[in-house]
């Protein structure tokens, strides 16, 4: 074999071996994807199960006291829940290590510091 037909045959099976790669990648790729959506059709499927008792009662309408968490108002609730929680995490530390930044107006109407000590 001379050189020039060795390069290419090297040439020919770097090519091929880079195409096996790719396709085994691929392969692995696609078996991951598959995994996945199996997870996701069984996690759909344990989800779709809750649906269950509204199959058995048919689209009842809840009693009065009972709340929907699917609900509009509900999950508004939560939102704004949520953000005062946040509000009270940042804020109640700098209330209590500063309370000289916090001050009220008294009754000749000046402004004084806020403090435990009356």
């Amino acid at each position: 074999m001379s050189d020039i037909e060795r390069e290419k045959r090297v040439d020919d099976l770097w090519r091929k071996a880079r195409k096996y790669n790719n396709k085994i990648r691929f392969q692995v790729r696609i078996a991951k994807m598959a995994e996945q959506n199996q997870k996701e059709m069984m996690i759909d499927e344990h989800i779709d199960g809750e649906d269950d008792w509204m199959k058995e009662h048919g689209n009842q309408k809840l009693a009065w006291y009972m709340l929907d968490v699917d609900s509009t108002f509900i999950k508004a609730w939560n939102f704004f829940i949520t953000l005062v929680l946040i509000y009270e995490l940042i804020m109640n530390p700098f209330i209590q290590v500063f309370p000289e930044v916090y001050q009220t107006k008294n009754a000749q109407g000046v402004y004084e510091a806020v403090t435990g000590q009356h």
